[in-house]
């Protein structure tokens, strides 16, 4: 649960900001992917503002720093959880989740706490770069019905 909700700017999370300003903050539980994935954003105007290794750390760094980007592996003890508690600490964050190929179940559960791009953990840089442009990119919801 959310402890202390820590207001972040109106134009957070991509609203009105040029793609080479955005923040991120990683979490994986192996500090070289934290550095693999911090060099591969670098190119695509996204700064690594804080790498963690477990999922109280990112949610703090999120809390600090209110980015405009959550990357996480959801091998992560607590990931899951975090995704929904970070989305309450900073409104309109953008996450992208990584799962082990064919990890239907961790996928759906990633969806359904709010990711925005569900991706392989076995990622190449312009996956990755893919993924960041999606993440920011408006999505339609086809299968809701209008109101």
């Amino acid at each position: 649960m959310v402890t202390s909700l820590r207001e972040c700017p109106k134009s957070h999370a991509g609203a009105g900001r040029q793609e080479t300003s955005r923040s991120a903050v990683l979490l994986d539980s192996e500090p070289v992917m934290l550095e693999i994935l911090a060099r591969f954003l670098d190119p695509v105007g996204v700064s690594a503002v804080s790498r963690q290794t477990t999922a109280a750390g990112a949610l703090d760094a999120v809390r600090e720093h209110c980015p405009d980007l959550l990357l996480l592996d959801l091998h992560c003890v607590d990931a899951v959880r975090s995704i929904s508690e970070a989305r309450e600490l900073v409104p309109g964050l953008k996450t992208i989740v990584f799962v082990a190929p064919g990890a239907e179940a961790m996928r759906i559960a990633a969806l359904a706490a709010g990711a925005t791009v569900v991706i392989s953990r076995a990622v190449s840089r312009d996956d990755l770069a893919r993924a960041v442009r999606q993440a920011f990119e408006p999505s339609i919801d086809l299968a809701r019905k209008a109101s």
